[in-house]
Protein backbone atom coordinates (compact mmCIF):
# COMPACT_ATOMS: atom_id res chain seq x y z
CA UNK A 1 0.00 0.00 0.00
CA UNK A 2 1.49 3.06 -0.67
CA UNK A 3 2.08 6.02 1.66
CA UNK A 4 0.35 8.79 -0.11
CA UNK A 5 -2.81 6.52 0.13
CA UNK A 6 -2.46 5.76 3.91
CA UNK A 7 -2.03 9.36 4.66
CA UNK A 8 -5.11 10.52 2.34
CA UNK A 9 -7.12 8.09 4.26
CA UNK A 10 -5.54 8.89 7.78
CA UNK A 11 -6.43 13.24 6.81
CA UNK A 12 -10.00 11.75 5.95
CA UNK A 13 -10.20 10.35 9.12
CA UNK A 14 -9.42 13.14 11.10
CA UNK A 15 -11.27 15.93 8.97
CA UNK A 16 -14.50 13.63 9.71
CA UNK A 17 -14.14 13.44 13.37
CA UNK A 18 -15.60 16.16 14.46
CA UNK A 19 -18.41 15.43 12.28
CA UNK A 20 -18.92 12.27 13.92
CA UNK A 21 -18.33 13.80 17.44
CA UNK A 22 -21.25 16.34 16.73
CA UNK A 23 -23.55 13.47 14.82
CA UNK A 24 -23.00 10.42 17.67
CA UNK A 25 -22.17 12.20 20.70
CA UNK A 26 -25.99 12.96 21.73
CA UNK A 27 -28.03 10.14 20.54
CA UNK A 28 -24.75 7.56 21.93
CA UNK A 29 -25.22 9.35 25.23
CA UNK A 30 -29.12 8.54 25.49
CA UNK A 31 -28.44 5.05 24.40
CA UNK A 32 -26.37 4.45 26.62
CA UNK A 33 -27.70 6.40 29.49
CA UNK A 34 -24.80 8.22 30.02
CA UNK A 35 -23.62 4.72 32.19
CA UNK A 36 -19.97 4.10 31.75
CA UNK A 37 -20.32 0.28 32.43
CA UNK A 38 -22.77 0.03 29.33
CA UNK A 39 -21.66 2.53 27.12
CA UNK A 40 -18.07 0.43 26.46
CA UNK A 41 -20.01 -2.90 24.97
CA UNK A 42 -22.43 -0.43 23.10
CA UNK A 43 -19.18 1.92 21.55
CA UNK A 44 -17.06 -1.66 20.75
CA UNK A 45 -20.04 -3.45 19.22
CA UNK A 46 -20.46 0.09 16.99
CA UNK A 47 -16.76 0.30 16.13
CA UNK A 48 -16.98 -3.42 15.35
CA UNK A 49 -19.48 -2.95 13.21
CA UNK A 50 -17.83 0.21 11.30
CA UNK A 51 -14.65 -1.79 10.85
CA UNK A 52 -17.06 -5.02 9.32
CA UNK A 53 -18.77 -2.09 7.09
CA UNK A 54 -15.44 -0.79 6.34
CA UNK A 55 -13.34 -4.04 5.31
CA UNK A 56 -16.36 -5.18 3.06
CA UNK A 57 -16.78 -1.57 1.02
CA UNK A 58 -12.64 -1.83 0.59
CA UNK A 59 -12.94 -5.51 -0.72
CA UNK A 60 -15.74 -4.74 -2.87
CA UNK A 61 -13.74 -1.52 -4.22
CA UNK A 62 -10.30 -3.83 -4.47
CA UNK A 63 -12.50 -6.32 -6.48
CA UNK A 64 -13.63 -4.15 -9.11
CA UNK A 65 -9.84 -2.77 -9.51
CA UNK A 66 -8.92 -5.90 -10.03
CA UNK A 67 -11.60 -6.61 -12.59
CA UNK A 68 -11.22 -3.55 -14.05
CA UNK A 69 -7.56 -4.85 -15.57
CA UNK A 70 -8.85 -7.62 -16.80
CA UNK A 71 -11.87 -6.79 -18.12
CA UNK A 72 -11.00 -3.16 -20.03
CA UNK A 73 -14.55 -2.08 -20.46
CA UNK A 74 -14.56 -1.64 -16.66
CA UNK A 75 -12.11 1.03 -16.28
CA UNK A 76 -14.31 3.82 -16.85
CA UNK A 77 -16.14 2.38 -13.70
CA UNK A 78 -13.32 2.03 -12.08
CA UNK A 79 -12.13 5.88 -12.70
CA UNK A 80 -15.49 7.08 -11.76
CA UNK A 81 -15.48 4.59 -8.45
CA UNK A 82 -11.90 7.69 -7.64
CA UNK A 83 -13.96 10.84 -8.60
CA UNK A 84 -16.81 9.78 -6.53
CA UNK A 85 -14.71 9.06 -3.42
CA UNK A 86 -12.76 12.31 -4.21
CA UNK A 87 -15.84 14.37 -4.87
CA UNK A 88 -17.52 13.04 -1.58
CA UNK A 89 -14.15 13.42 0.75
CA UNK A 90 -13.82 17.12 -0.82
CA UNK A 91 -17.58 18.25 -0.07
CA UNK A 92 -16.91 18.99 3.63
CA UNK A 93 -14.51 21.21 2.64
CA UNK A 94 -16.48 23.03 0.02
CA UNK A 95 -19.38 23.58 2.73
CA UNK A 96 -17.08 24.78 5.34
CA UNK A 97 -15.24 27.39 2.94
CA UNK A 98 -18.98 28.65 1.41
Amino acid sequence: MDAPLILAGFAAGVAASPHCTLMCGAPCAALTSGCNRNAAGFHLGRVLGYMAGGAVAASSVQMLGVWSQAVPGLRPVWMLVHLAFLANHLRPVWWMLR
